[in-house]
């Protein structure tokens, strides 16, 4: 459902007129009563003097005065009571002068703005501000060594606003690779990971690109408050031409504006922000965050981009080639046979012709289980080195056990002595594999 801007500011302007009319004729008769009762403080305090010096007159006569004093506390009371009330009354009449006087300047600007800029004239009827959380996209944006979501973020159209993530040592995420793996790279396929980095100069970390597509303005209505949302700062520019110089044509001349209306709408942006700042910019994955809906949704995201079981484990042991082969020997036969493509060129076709004439490769375990390296010798008497990594995450198409290539990440040799000769990674099933040659 639907709501058009304009009739909604219309309707409010409507509204504000009826109201304004009732007001007008209250300010009549608060005008009225403070002419009164201005008139009645003047009175008293008027005979409250009089009263003061006849008790000067009295007490150097030596006559009695208590009566007198009485009554000059009497009318000392009302005084205070009459001045209250004007300026309670005083209030008032200031309040129904603004109401009165009410401009809808704002919401005509507004209005505007989102019609012959945005090219948009109605906004989605919504039931909360809470419902419009729950479309964010939130994303893991860095990581320690082991994995462990380290920080995220939220992204609102074109703004990425960060959140740092606590208690998250029993939480690994899906998507992670360490260093050891990094040249994995972005997979391109129907079963896309991210591209991961190792900072430079900290090990400890690892942060990966959010995208900052660009995102259209949205327009809400929220029937609970009756407000506007809008999902992001409006800009826009006006453009005239000036006279600068009588003896020259106009120029042309061009002002740039940015503005939220925060004062007649509800920014998604700093809603968002206040609920980050109320928790301290601190995800905490051990609080359900029940009073804030934004970080309960945010953790709900958190949880489903990681797992409480790491998929990563240090390598204890040193096989022999001969028992790494019998631990992959379905998937590096599948490489050795599968058909070939036009995508099979240069050091990775090198590498299948030999091995598909029966040349054996020799492997070695690396630091993490089920990552292995891997020599084979050519006959111009030089070697194919590469590295395999068994990805028990992967989810391969069984029916379609084909090779397939992906883009590798853009870095050379990572301290392994050689250099790939393109940008690809290759898998079959759920074997990665990449090559080059030795220098």
């Amino acid at each position: 459902m639907n709501l058009n801007i304009a009739e909604h500011f219309n309707a409010m302007k409507k509204r504000h007129s009826d109201w304004a009319a009732e007001t007008a004729a209250k300010k009549g008769k608060i005008a009225l009563e403070i002419a009164r009762i201005t008139k009645e403080k003047e009175s008293r305090s008027a005979d409250k003097i009089k009263k003061q010096k006849l008790l000067r007159q009295n007490e150097e006569e030596g006559l009695e005065v208590s009566q007198l004093k009485k009554k000059i506390n009497e009318l000392d009371a009302l005084v205070t009571q009459s001045e209250a009330e004007l300026s309670r009354l005083q209030k008032a009449d200031a309040d129904c002068t603004v109401a009165v006087q009410r401009s809808f300047e704002r919401e005509d600007l507004l209005v505007s703005i989102l019609k012959n800029v945005y090219k948009l004239e109605e906004a989605e009827v919504i039931s909360g501000l809470e419902e419009r959380f729950k479309t964010l996209t939130v994303s893991i944006s860095k990581t320690d060594a082991a994995g462990h979501p380290k920080e995220c973020i939220l992204q609102i159209g074109l703004e990425l606003m960060e959140l740092k993530i606590r208690s998250a040592g029993n939480r690994w995420c899906t998507d992670f690779h360490p260093p050891a793996l990094r040249w994995l790279g972005l997979r391109q396929n129907d079963h896309a990971h991210e591209t991961w980095h190792v900072q430079d100069g900290d090990p400890d970390t690892a942060t990966r690109n959010v995208g900052r597509n660009p995102e259209e303005l949205k327009v809400w209505y929220d029937g609970k408050t009756e407000k506007i949302i809008l999902s992001q700062e409006l800009k826009w520019q006006t453009t005239w031409k000036q006279q600068t110089d009588q003896w020259k044509p106009p120029t042309e001349q061009t002002a740039r504006f940015e503005d939220k209306f925060t004062d007649i709408t509800i920014s998604l942006v700093e809603k968002v922000d206040e609920a980050i700042n109320a928790a301290n910019g601190d995800l905490d994955l051990t609080s359900t965050y029940p009073d804030n809906p934004l970080l309960a949704y945010v953790r709900e995201q958190i949880l489903a981009q990681t797992t409480d079981i790491s998929v990563f484990h240090t390598c204890k042991e040193q096989l022999t080639p001969k028992e790494i082969y019998e631990r992959i020997k379905v998937e590096w036969e599948g490489f050795t046979h599968c058909p070939w493509s036009a995508q099979l060129t240069g050091v990775l076709a090198l590498a299948k012709y030999h091995v598909e004439n029966g040349e054996r490769a020799r492997f070695w375990s690396k630091n993490l289980e089920g990552h292995y390296g891997l020599r084979i010798r050519t006959r111009d008497h030089d070697w194919i080195v590469g590295e395999i990594y068994i990805d028990p995450n992967w989810k391969a198409d069984a029916d379609k056990p084909i090779l397939l290539i992906h883009s590798r990440a853009e870095e050379r040799g990572h301290g392994r002595h050689f250099e790939s000769d393109g940008t690809w990674v290759a898998s079959w099933r759920e074997m990665f594999l990449t090559v080059g040659k030795e220098n």
